[in-house]
Formats: C-alpha cells, sequence, structure tokens
C-alpha cells in the first residue's frame, strides 16, 4: 500500500510532499511491488478531495482510513474470486480480473474509487467525525 495515487509521489513522504504541493487530492494505491520505487502492477486506488486547509495529522487520518479499505477491498475481490494473481515463467506477478479474462493486464486500471469503496470510505469517515472529507 502506498498512501498516493500513484505514479504521483512515489517514495517517501508521499502525503507531506501533496501538502506542499496543495494536491487537491489525497490518494491510495494498492499494488504489487517490485524492484523500483513503488512501483509494479496497481491493485485499486482510491481518492478523496484534499481541502486547502488540511493539515499533515487529518491528512494522514484519511490516508490511513484509505489503505484499510482497500486493503479490506482487495482481500474481499480475491475471496469472492473477482481478482487473482497468476505468476508467469519468469517469477513476475500479475492481476487478473476473473469476471472479464479479456481484462488480464500487468497494470489494472479499475475505475478509481470503486462506488462500494466510496460508501464504506463515508461511512468510516462519518463515524470518526470527519464529516467534510465526505466523498460526493
Amino acid at each position: 500500500l502506498h498512501p498516493s495515487l500513484l505514479p504521483q509521489y512515489a517514495g517517501f513522504h508521499a502525503i507531506d510532499r501533496a501538502l506542499a504541493d496543495r494536491a487537491q487530492v489525497l490518494g491510495a494505491t494498492a499494488h504489487l511491488a517490485d524492484d523500483s520505487t513503488d512501483g509494479g502492477p496497481i491493485i485499486a486506488q482510491s481518492l478523496v478531495p484534499l481541502p486547502i486547509s488540511a493539515d499533515k495529522v487529518l491528512a494522514g487520518n484519511v490516508s490511513f482510513c484509505q489503505k484499510v479499505l482497500l486493503t479490506t477491498w482487495t482481500f474481499s475481490a480475491l475471496s469472492n474470486g473477482k481478482i487473482a494473481f497468476h505468476r508467469e515463467e519468469s517469477g513476475n506477478f500479475y492481476c487478473v480480473g476473473v469476471d472479464n479474462p479479456a481484462q488480464s493486464f500487468r497494470i489494472l486500471n479499475p475505475p478509481i474509487s470503486p462506488p462500494a469503496l466510496n460508501e464504506r470510505l463515508n461511512r468510516f469517515l462519518v463515524s470518526q467525525g470527519y464529516t467534510d472529507w465526505l466523498i460526493s
């Protein structure tokens, strides 16, 4: 998991760099790591609008929520047979959308923030009192 919409802000201090750049969204990425810095096939991504007034603590808390939800979504998709990981003869892994084998690709390009993930993120944000961060 990485606290940005890769390939943006790859490497350390992604949230700090996003805040310094006054980024308009805060993202998180679930990906299969390879030997490069935050490289590898992307499984899913989530994004939330980032208010200009956001500070490091609030951004960090929201980023944590995003990463928990991406982990939950990934394991749910694996256990429900929606995605699968396969290993090539070279030893490299890739992710496959099981419902549509034609979408077998090395870098997944799913819609960012699937509606079910957004709904879960909104519920969690409300439960934590972060109502300014709700996704519409």
